[in-house]
């Protein structure tokens, strides 16, 4: 199922385009430290309320998220990360002052004593049920499983989605690689992909090969335009019909059927027969894949 949301915040011009309510002002886009492209969300909470928050559809009792953080140093009191508000308890995922990652409700425990180590990349998937009168979050920190937190209520909605806190707290973190689904059987996210569109201005006209990378894998501009350099490898040696030749011999247009969900590549050449056409064409789409400079959206 897609995403309802997930942003790697390179595209935002600011986090005003994220968040539709913001306390405090020292939370900001931050190249510092990221988990990939060259931007993330850095939460710099200095004792007053830094909390940025995002309203979830009326009616969410489902909720499957995925992020990434990083931190300097254990926080001066425990700090919450990550929380989903509600009318009467909120989910909280925070960093106790030992360092420790715990996942529970207000109002209940918390579950989880496993150390998240300073200046580290650490991942958290969660699921989060508020339809029952058990609330229920499932949690993976890393990859590990963790035990399940829950708290008797009532049935009713998640409201916001919020990191930082109005706590007296001195942290620094970083946060990148944010989803979220609003359904149970997502969870974890850790194979859902963001889609990139490369292009390779080579050829005219460009052909685009749209590619999609799981979230969270390094450097994933630089996969997305390794990918797609193998797709159009892929493309120019698969076998070519008839049909796929159009135009007369000064300009003649050869188009590659699409493999996947990538569109049709069409590839112009000058030639005087089909069989050379192809030759020509299939050359200048593997030139094109090992020369030209791809921009990547």
């Amino acid at each position: 199922m897609p995403l309802a949301y997930n942003t790697n915040f390179e595209n935002e011009s600011g986090l005003s385009e994220i968040f539709d309510n913001q306390v405090g002002t020292t939370a900001s886009l931050d190249a510092t430290h990221v988990k990939d492209g060259s931007r993330a969300m850095l939460i710099h909470q200095t004792g007053t309320a830094n909390a940025s928050k995002r309203t979830l559809p009326s009616g969410t009792r489902f909720l499957v998220s995925r992020l990434w953080f990083y931190f300097l140093a254990n926080p001066s009191a425990t700090w919450q990360l990550y929380s989903i508000t509600q009318a009467t308890q909120n989910a909280v995922l925070r960093i106790t002052t030992s360092g420790a990652l715990q996942c529970g409700f207000n109002g209940g425990t918390f579950q989880g004593a496993t150390t998240a180590t300073t200046n580290t990349w650490h991942s958290v998937d969660l699921r989060y049920n508020y339809d029952g009168t058990t609330y229920t979050a499932d949690w993976i920190f890393d990859g590990v499983p963790q035990t399940q937190a829950t708290l008797a209520g009532a049935p009713g909605d998640m409201t916001q989605a919020q990191f930082g806190t109005a706590g007296a707290t001195n942290i620094d973190c970083w946060v990148d690689q944010w989803a979220i689904s609003f359904n149970q059987a997502d969870f974890p996210l850790q194979d859902v992909t963001t889609t990139y569109t490369v292009t390779f201005p080579a050829l005219s006209p460009a052909p685009q090969v749209v590619v999609p990378v799981p979230i969270g894998v390094p450097r994933t501009k630089e996969r997305a335009v390794a990918l797609a350099r193998q797709y159009l490898h892929t493309l120019a040696d698969q076998p070519l019909a008839a049909s796929s030749l159009s135009g007369a011999a000064s300009s003649l247009t050869v188009t590659f059927p699409a493999l996947g969900q990538t569109p049709q590549t069409a590839v112009s050449v000058t030639a005087s027969s089909r069989h050379r056409a192809f030759a020509l064409a299939r050359k200048a789409l593997h030139t094109s894949a090992e020369q030209a400079a791809p921009t990547v959206a």
